[in-house]
Order: structure tokens, then C-alpha cells, then sequence
């Protein structure tokens, strides 16, 4: 099937390997992280918050790829993406990051279609995360994959990040999981 290049997707593939050596990168959370500012609730775009996200939060795969969007796009608002709550009832509480997938999926589906995210976040969490019945078994496969190096043992989840990248670079700004077998010298 041929696909349409999809260049802003390439880009952000690009900044997520650009950007993978100071992601903190786990499994099970969009954008997580503990948020030092009291009251008022923080406020302006995400882009304001750069540094502090990168530096302080974990990330999935497509918490990465929204990351990546922010710093292209300088127009998605802190609270849409990010739930920022109270930790305390207090009146100067701290807040803590939590965004909530359909935020993160929200602002993702400028980019990818929601296929394209649910076979990216199946990979990388390596189970089943559809939302519309795709059939994600070649992605489980493509992330498990790459969740071991060449002798079997376990690898960083920096390294399934980077192979799901590479593979939507590879595949002009589409991710493919069905093509392992190419990005074999790739492998980290």
C-alpha cells in the first residue's frame, strides 16, 4: 500500500531520537511527573514548560511524540494536556502532572491517524492499547522485539522508542511494524 509522506510526523520522529538521551522513558504513563509550582495553577503552553518536562517527567511513546509536537508547535495549552491537580487540599498545594490519554491522543490526532496511535502505543507498551479494533499483533511483535537485545536479555525502553522512530523515519513519517526485519542493523 502506498502512504501519503507525512512530514510532520517525520519531524517528530526526528526530535524523539534528537531528544532520546534526556527522556526519562517507561511504560504506563503518558506524561507523568511531580510539579513544584503553588498556587496559582500553572499556566501558559506547554512550550513555556519545556525544560521542566524534559527534565522532570517520564514518558510513553506518545507522551514523547507529544513532547516532540510541543516543541514545534507553540500553541498547546498546560492544562489541556496536563491535568495538573492538587496534592493536598491546601490552599498552596504542590501539583503533579498527569495527562490523561484522551488529551494526549487529542492533540497527537493533528499528526497521526488514530491507527497510526494505536499501533505506536501498542508496540511500545507491547499489549494491546487499541481504541478502535486495529489489529495491533505485528506491533506487539515489533516491541517485544526490540524489549531484548541480540542475546535475549532485557533492553531500556529508550530502545524500543528509538526502533519505533526510526521505523516511522524509515517509512516517511508512517509507522510499520510488519518491517522488522529491515532495521535489524539498527538494532540497539
Amino acid at each position: 500500500m502506498t502512504r501519503k509522506p507525512n512530514p510532520i510526523a517525520e519531524d517528530i520522529a526526528r526530535d524523539v531520537l534528537n531528544q532520546l538521551s534526556i527522556l526519562r522513558v517507561d511504560r504506563g504513563r503518558y506524561i507523568s511527573g511531580p510539579y513544584e509550582y503553588v498556587e496559582p495553577e500553572p499556566s501558559g503552553t506547554m512550550h513555556d514548560h519545556e525544560v521542566y518536562l524534559y527534565e522532570r517527567c517520564t514518558v510513553c511513546a506518545l507522551g514523547a511524540c507529544l513532547l516532540s509536537y510541543v516543541r514545534m508547535h507553540d500553541d498547546v495549552p498546560i492544562q489541556r494536556i496536563l491535568a495538573a491537580r492538587p496534592q493536598s487540599p491546601l490552599k498552596s498545594a504542590r501539583w503533579s502532572i498527569e495527562a490523561a490519554s484522551i488529551d494526549v491522543i487529542w492533540e497527537l490526532r493533528k499528526v497521526f491517524n488514530q491507527e497510526q496511535l494505536d499501533l505506536i502505543e501498542s508496540a511500545f507498551e507491547r499489549f494491546d492499547m487499541s481504541v478502535h479494533q486495529t489489529n495491533v499483533n505485528a506491533a506487539i511483535s515489533f516491541g517485544m522485539h526490540y524489549a531484548k537485545d541480540k542475546d535475549g536479555w532485557p533492553t531500556h525502553e529508550h530502545a524500543v522508542l528509538a526502533a519505533i522512530m526510526r521505523n516511522i523515519l524509515e517509512h516517511r513519517g508512517h509507522f510499520v511494524p510488519e518491517d522488522i526485519h529491515n532495521q535489524e542493523g539498527a538494532k540497539s
